[in-house]
């Protein structure tokens, strides 16, 4: 019988006083110190299945919900769901913290928001931020006393990551393509802040970590090896002196791309990012929107666009380091970004054509 309610509570906690009572003690869990935000209402998520059978019930998702906590780093989203007659408290992860109490969710749209996998969740001691919305806590002062320790075993299992991804490219010429892993938190994501914050300090020094460990060739530097993070940074045209900016920042699917003037504002900021098997996905600081071809129209020639991020190849690139910069080849049509006729004029909409080697397809990238 224990085994059986065992199994149940690996997916949902009853919301009847006994199992809470027996349920740590059979089970032996760390107890972690948590807090939950106040719960908002979503009536269209209500009713939907949920997943979990529960004494032969399907569960079905009810209209309110809360973000949570606790000190190992952990933030999730609860919904109270029921059962046939009983009341669950269904449970899901979303992601881990980092050292800056930011993280993105890698497993699809939030139920809650309905934002896309690469929407950052953002924890203060006012609550959880998601978008423009802030979810609060119910008690301010027992979140504030969790922040710190999740703070401090985020930033010691990001020094484990980065190190270990160092250490990996020193002896293979790369970081490891899927990352290494420590209790979930991998350098590619969580980790992926802290990394740029070191590395921007690199600009007068190397990029250290609080051990002294140099992981510096884990920066952009002449090199844009497998795996590599960047931070923000802007991408300049070669050829025109110009930079890769996204019209009056604008967030709507499908702006072109363009050349302008280089000013260093958000629509003009850029971060490269991993995406696996060695290509990367070029990102928006200004709308956090990706750029590739549009998959309509992905001939020579096509125009770059801005879409919500994704895996589709017409997003990806494969980055190659030549004479005097970089050079950016979409995976899909196998073309490189292009300034169309080598022009210097402002607001030239970028292209891809095919490769040839040309200034008007090589780029510097400064941060």
């Amino acid at each position: 019988m224990i085994h059986w309610l065992l199994r149940i509570f690996r997916t949902v906690r009853l919301l009847i006083p006994l199992p809470f009572v027996f349920l740590p003690a059979v089970c032996g869990a760390e107890t972690l110190a948590q807090s939950n935000t106040v719960d908002f209402q979503k009536e269209s998520f209500a009713g939907l299945p949920a997943g979990p059978v529960v004494m032969g019930q399907p569960c079905l998702h009810g209209d309110s919900q809360h973000y949570k906590i606790n000190s190992n780093g952990e933030l999730r989203i609860e919904d109270h769901q029921t059962c046939g007659r009983l009341g669950v408290l269904g449970s899901m992860m979303i992601c881990f913290l980092g050292p800056d109490l930011r993280c993105v969710s890698k497993e699809g749209p939030n139920p809650d928001t309905k934002l896309g996998a690469e929407t950052w969740f953002v924890v203060s001691e006012t609550g959880v931020t998601v978008g423009n919305n802030t979810y609060s806590w119910i008690n301010h002062q027992e979140a504030a006393a969790i922040l710190p320790l999740i703070k401090k075993k985020a930033e010691r299992h990001c020094n484990e990551v980065l190190s270990l991804q160092s250490t990996f490219k020193r002896f293979n010429g790369s970081p490891s393509p899927a990352g290494f892993q420590s209790d979930s938190i991998l350098a590619e994501e969580t980790c992926r802040p802290f990394l740029e914050s070191l590395c921007a300090s690199a600009k007068s020094g190397a990029a250290k970590l609080g051990d002294g460990s140099d992981i510096s060739n884990l920066c952009l530097a002449g090199t844009m090896p497998a795996g590599s993070v960047a931070p923000m940074g802007t991408v300049r045209s070669v050829t025109s002196g110009k930079c890769l900016d996204l019209p009056g920042g604008q967030t709507n699917d499908g702006t072109p791309v363009i050349q302008f003037n280089c000013h260093g504002g958000k629509n003009q900021q850029w971060r490269i990012e991993p995406a696996g098997n060695e290509t990367h996905r070029i990102i928006s600081q200004a709308s956090g929107k990706c750029i590739g071809v549009n998959p309509k129209a992905k001939g020579k020639g096509e125009q770059i666009i801005q879409p919500r991020c994704t895996n589709a190849p017409e997003q990806l690139w494969n980055i190659k380091n030549v004479s005097g910069g970089y050079v950016f080849q979409n995976t899909d049509n196998r073309f490189c970004l292009d300034v169309p006729n080598a022009s210097s004029a402002d607001g030239v909409k970028l292209i891809t054509w095919s490769c040839n080697g040309g200034l008007n397809q090589t780029w510097s990238y400064a941060f």
